[in-house]
């Protein structure tokens, strides 16, 4: 797949969903209880140096658009913020999403960006150098009612 471009600052080359256990999901497939953590794992690369240190989200947002669950983060826990970053490097991040124990059941849209942490601005996904929106849909979680 074509990697994810964030403001012309940084490209998401690859992710990859886990269970608790640390076990891969497949995305076509992936299932989810209440009170159950979603792993993700992101391979970030710098386009260009940086100006800002940029804070990484996740967000599981509900049918109705109301954001249900997040991990917000700067990329490494801010170990390297990315004004650190140099062209072409590449950073692997892991997000954990705590689903929260009253989630109901349903389908949900697990989105992925970036932000400037003082202004709240997020960065554009770009797609031929137009603006996407701001915020990637990285796929739709099934959240299937506890046993």
């Amino acid at each position: 797949s074509t990697p994810a471009n964030f403001g012309d600052q940084l490209l998401l080359q690859r992710w990859q969903l886990s269970d608790s256990h640390g076990a891969a999901l497949d995305p076509a497939t992936a299932s989810f209880q209440p009170g159950q953590t979603i792993t993700m794992d992101a391979q970030w690369q710098a386009r260009a140096m940086m100006e800002t240190n940029y804070t990484a989200f996740v967000h599981l947002v509900d049918g109705a658009g109301q954001l249900v669950a997040q991990d917000d983060h700067p990329p490494m826990h801010g170990f390297l913020p990315t004004r650190m970053w140099f062209p072409r490097q590449t950073v692997l991040d892991r997000f954990t999403i705590e689903l929260p124990d009253a989630l109901a059941s349903g389908a949900y849209q697990l989105y992925l960006g970036l932000y400037e942490p003082d202004t709240g601005q997020r960065l554009p996904v770009l797609s031929n150098g137009v603006a996407q929106g701001d915020a990637l849909l990285v796929q739709q979680i099934q959240i299937s009612p506890k046993p």
